[in-house]
């Protein structure tokens, strides 16, 4: 794994970073927009999340799984970011925006299931202590000046264990596992937020003055920090609230 070394402190004060920052930021908070939009729409629209979203009466009472449709929509995100990962830099910037927009809107389908018979009281305050959370170690990530490449390699091991012990965990059903794993995942996402600013800051630097390579790394550097917002929140949710 490439290893990134810190930036100076003249570096770290350059306005133009601070604008290539700001452009990250704000196409990340668009796409939690316009999850949060497709997911409020499916569960505030009883035909739509027909669509998506299966019900059905069983002996412990009323199960809900995804459709066909939803089924599509939960795997169709990995085959989209595998694909901007992959192809970034020889697509449009036009078109890596496009897909990263529709990205987050795939995502807002998977994410109306897991909010489906959440309390509001759980899922704002999911969302309140995720948002301090992640401004504070994106804050860390910017400001620092030690090198976090050994500690994001270390978390991108950690991920693969959770990866792993969730998928194990589908077919055991344990309720022990499940809270461990999402309590490292929040340790793991959080993490990982500082490390990638860090990272996004380097690469600003590696790509130099290039319009059209900055619009394409920016993009790449809202999706890092869009999951691991997007996890930190899925995680504390299921750590804090019960559904119904």
């Amino acid at each position: 794994m490439k290893t990134y070394t810190t930036i100076s402190k003249d570096q770290a004060n350059n306005p133009d970073l601070r604008a290539y920052l700001i452009r990250v930021f704000n196409y990340m908070g668009l796409g939690m927009l316009v999850t949060a939009a497709v997911s409020f729409l499916i569960l505030n629209t009883p035909s739509l999340m027909n669509l998506f979203i299966a019900t059905k009466l069983t002996a412990k009472g009323l199960a809900v799984g995804p459709t066909g449709l939803g089924y599509l929509a939960m795997f169709a995100p990995l085959g989209i970011v595998l694909w901007l990962s992959m192809k970034i830099y020889s697509m449009s910037a036009e078109k890596a925006r496009n897909l990263f927009f529709i990205y987050a809107g795939t995502v807002g389908i998977s994410l109306s299931l897991i909010l489906l018979g959440r309390e509001s009281i759980d899922v704002v305050r999911a969302f309140l202590i995720t948002a301090a959370t992640f401004g504070s170690m994106s804050l860390y990530g910017y400001t620092t000046k030690k090198d976090l490449s050994s500690m994001g390699s270390f978390m991108m091991m950690g991920l693969w264990g959770i990866i792993i012990a969730s998928v194990i965990n589908i077919f055991m059903g344990s309720a022990q596992v499940f809270f461990i794993t999402n309590i490292l995942a929040v340790v793991i996402f959080t993490g990982l937020t500082a490390w990638d600013i860090q990272r996004i800051k380097q690469i600003y630097y590696m790509v130099g003055t290039d319009k059209t390579n900055r619009e394409r790394t920016a993009i790449i550097g809202a999706l890092s920090l869009y999951l691991n917002f997007l996890n930190i929140f899925i995680a504390l949710l299921n750590l804090t609230s019960n559904r119904d």
